[in-house]
């Protein structure tokens, strides 16, 4: 009897859950850069956000950083994308980022583009956006 009783006490939380705390498949976006460091991103015919890139530099010897803010479906935030750059080397062709709300994390993003191509208008490149659930 205690068993079954732990048993339900653990399951029930895990349901009481909202669908929107559980983290959903990761997306993959074709990202298009555009002007003044706006990145439209969109899933087949439909706009599913934007990213305003306002900084990019090398924040260390091994790594380069770009900085701003975005809406990825319907969530906002603050976006950082990281590439890793060995010394004496060219930097990844892929990064990987993260869209932040208050120190929270809502989404992470794998961004599989250059620093170049990140920041060159007219590129395009894809952008996988995973979910983060609570």
């Amino acid at each position: 009897m205690i068993r079954t009783a732990v048993v339900t006490l653990l399951a029930v939380p895990a349901l009481a859950l909202p669908a929107a705390a559980h983290a959903a498949a990761p997306t993959t976006l074709q990202a298009d850069v555009g002007t003044k460091g706006r990145i439209s991103l969109v899933e087949g015919v439909k706009t599913r956000g934007e990213i305003t890139i306002t900084s990019c530099a090398n924040t260390s010897p091994t790594a380069f950083v770009c900085k701003g803010t975005g809406t990825i479906f319907e969530l906002t935030g603050k976006v950082t994308v990281r590439w890793k750059c060995p010394v004496d080397k060219a930097c990844a062709k892929k990064g990987e980022g993260t869209l932040k709300s208050h120190r929270s994390t809502l989404a992470l993003l794998h961004v599989k583009a250059s620093v170049q191509t990140f920041q060159t208008r007219g590129s395009q490149f894809a952008l996988v956006y995973e979910p983060v659930g609570e």
